[in-house]
């Protein structure tokens, strides 16, 4: 028995310039399509770390305020781009001076990620542009709105 001959040449099997350019382009728009979502899915990552961060700060602020029966503030500083805890009675150059238990720690916001306002409303008063949070001795915190 004879065996089967091909009745094509092997040498002509493969994809075409022009096949290979379409599947280039198909590919590059594709690409250029997602990129923007990466990109935002990236800096929504930042901001989800920041408010994380912030709110395990706060609850800190709220523990130490209940442990040590007084009260504490959490102040943010533009320039460093920081939240620090601290007790209300503080002053700037006793910063220094308190005990390791009464330092409540900061954050840092990283990255884009930036405060651009904190409101607090007391007593039906609105506060604006103070950029501190207060806690009470009890540990309750003011109703306080961030805008990161």
């Amino acid at each position: 028995m004879a065996a089967a001959v091909p009745s094509e040449p092997l040498g002509d099997r493969g994809f075409t310039l022009l096949e290979l350019i379409l599947v280039m382009v198909l590919i590059a728009i594709a690409t250029s399509m997602a990129l923007p979502r990466i990109g935002a899915f990236l800096s929504t990552d930042q901001l989800k770390d920041a408010a994380r961060g912030l709110t395990g700060l706060i609850t800190r602020a709220s523990q130490l305020a209940q442990q040590h029966q007084a009260s504490y503030r959490l102040t943010y500083f533009e320039q460093e781009k920081r939240f620090v805890v601290e007790p209300e009675r503080a002053l700037v150059g006793d910063r220094e001076k308190k005990t390791r238990s009464e330092r409540g720690g900061e954050l840092r916001l990283s990255g884009q990620v930036v405060d651009r306002d904190i409101g607090s409303f007391n007593s039906g008063n609105r506060s604006v542009g103070d950029r501190t949070i207060r806690i009470t001795a009890d540990g309750y915190v003011e109703p306080t709105v961030i805008h990161l």
